[in-house]
C-alpha cells in the first residue's frame, strides 16, 4: 500500500485476485525458499494508494479510517492481526528507489518499520553521494526491531499473471449503477463525524473529536448513545450524557475488564440515573455509586432510580433545606474545628483551592447526601471568604 490521502479511481487501484500463495523465506544467505500454498484460491482485493503522504502520523490516521470503511462496507472485519487486513508500505528519500516493506501486521508495525526505514535510507543517502542511487528496488521484511532484505524488486512482468479462463468479461452500465450503490452505503465517517462535534444548533451534539471519534469507532456504543441522547429532552443535560457514558460508564467497566454491551444496563435507565443526578436529585458521587449498583444488579434496572436511591438514603438534601438545616451547619463547623491548618491556608496564606479538601471531607461524613455546592457555599459564609 503507498500510504495516500488522496484515492485515485477505484476500478484503477482495486483490483481482484485469487491468491496462490506465499513465499517462505528462511534467512538472508539462502538460496532456498518454500512455497505455503495453503491460502490458495483465496479471493483478495489489492488497494493501491498514491505515494503522497510526508509524515508517519498521516498514514496511522490513514489506515485507522481504511479500517474502519471495510467494516462498515462489511468488506472483511478489518483486523490486521488475524490476517483480514495487510499492508505492504513503499518507501523512498526523494530521488531514489523505493522499497517496499512486505506483510506489517499491526498499525504499531507499520509505524515503527517506516521511522526505521526512513531513518536506514536517509542514513544510506547521506553515506553514500548523494547523486547515486542510495538503493536498489528491493522487497524488505520487518522482524519487529528492523527491515531486513528478501529479494530485489520484480518487473510487472516477473509477477506473471494468469487471466482466470472461468471468469467471463462483464461490461458495467456505470452511469446507472453507482447511483444505486451510493443509496445503499452508510454515511460516511467524516460526516458522522461533523454531526456529532458541530453545535446543538445546527443539530449536531459539541462533542470534542476524541469522544466523537470513541463513538465512530464502536457502532455498538454510537447507537447506544443515540437513544440515550433521544431519552433527555433537556439540552442542558444532554450535553452532560457524553460524560457519564465514555468516562464513567465505560471507565467503570474499563477497571472490571468488561466490555461494552447495551444488555448491562438499558438506554432508558441511564438516562433517567443522569437526569436525576443532573437536576440535583441525587448527588453526583452517588450517582456514580447507583451506577455501579445497577450494573452489577440488573434486576434493579425495573425500578425507579429515586427510589432505589431512596432506599440506600441516597437521596439529595434539597438546597433550600440544606442552607437551613442545623446539621449542615454543624457538619462544616465540625470539619472547620478539625482541620485548623488547612483552615489558616486558606485564609491568611491565599490557599483558597483547599476549601476543595473541606468539601470533600463534608461529602464523606454525610455520605454524599447534600450537594457539593451546598457546602462551598457555607464554608465560605463561616471563613469569610467572597
Amino acid at each position: 500500500m503507498h500510504p495516500s490521502r488522496n484515492v485515485p479511481d477505484p476500478a484503477e487501484l482495486a483490483p481482484g485476485f485469487q491468491d496462490t500463495g506465499r513465499s517462505i523465506y528462511h534467512s538472508v544467505d539462502s538460496n532456498i525458499s518454500n512455497i505455503d500454498f495453503n491460502r490458495a484460491n483465496i479471493p483478495l482485493v489489492e488497494m493501491v494508494t498514491l505515494p503522497d503522504f510526508q509524515d508517519v502520523e498521516e498514514v496511522r490516521a490513514f489506515l485507522q479510517t481504511y479500517i474502519k470503511l471495510v467494516q462498515d462496507l462489511q468488506v472483511c472485519t478489518g483486523d490486521l492481526e488475524t490476517g483480514a487486513l495487510r499492508v505492504d508500505v513503499n518507501i523512498n528519500v526523494t530521488g531514489h528507489e523505493r522499497v517496499e516493506i512486505k506483510n506489517l501486521p499491526t498499525i504499531s508495525a507499520i509505524v515503527n518499520a517506516i521511522r526505521y526505514e526512513a531513518k536506514r535510507q536517509t542514513k544510506v543517502v547521506l553515506d553514500a553521494n548523494s547523486n547515486s542511487p542510495a538503493t536498489g528496488i528491493e522487497t524488505r521484511g520487518w522482524d519487529g526491531r528492523k527491515t531486513y532484505h528478501l529479494r530485489n524488486k520484480e518487473s510487472a512482468v516477473d509477477y506473471r499473471y494468469v487471466p482466470d479462463m472461468e471468469l467471463p468479461k462483464v461490461k458495467l452500465d456505470v452511469d446507472s449503477l453507482i447511483p444505486q450503490i451510493q443509496l445503499l452505503l452508510p454515511q460516511p465517517i467524516s460526516e458522522r463525524l461533523d454531526t456529532l462535534m458541530s453545535s446543538p444548533h445546527d443539530g449536531g451534539h459539541s462533542l470534542t473529536l476524541r469522544d466523537a471519534r470513541i463513538l465512530v469507532n464502536n457502532d455498538t456504543l454510537l447507537e447506544f448513545y443515540t437513544e440515550c441522547w433521544n431519552n433527555i429532552s433537556d439540552d442542558r443535560i444532554r450535553l452532560k450524557l457524553i460524560n457519564w457514558l465514555v468516562h464513567e460508564l465505560l471507565g467503570t467497566l474499563t477497571k472490571s475488564e468488561v466490555e461494552f454491551s447495551p444488555n448491562l444496563i438499558s438506554s432508558s435507565c441511564f438516562t433517567e440515573l443522569i437526569v436525576s443526578v443532573e437536576s440535583g436529585e441525587i448527588t453526583k458521587p452517588n450517582g456514580k455509586l447507583l451506577l455501579l449498583h445497577l450494573v452489577n444488579n440488573r434486576e434493579d434496572q425495573q425500578k425507579k432510580v429515586l427510589e432505589i436511591a431512596k432506599e440506600f438514603g441516597m437521596l439529595a438534601s434539597k438546597t433550600a433545606d440544606a442552607h437551613a438545616s442545623s446539621e449542615v451547619e454543624n457538619v462544616v463547623n465540625e470539619i472547620i474545628a478539625a482541620n485548623k491548618k488547612v483552615v489558616d491556608d486558606i485564609q491568611n496564606k491565599g490557599k483558597v483551592k483547599k476549601v476543595n479538601f473541606l468539601i470533600g471531607l463534608c461529602m464523606r461524613q454525610t455520605r454524599g447526601n447534600v450537594q457539593p455546592q451546598v457546602f462551598e457555599e457555607k464554608i465560605k459564609q463561616i471563613l469569610g471568604l467572597r
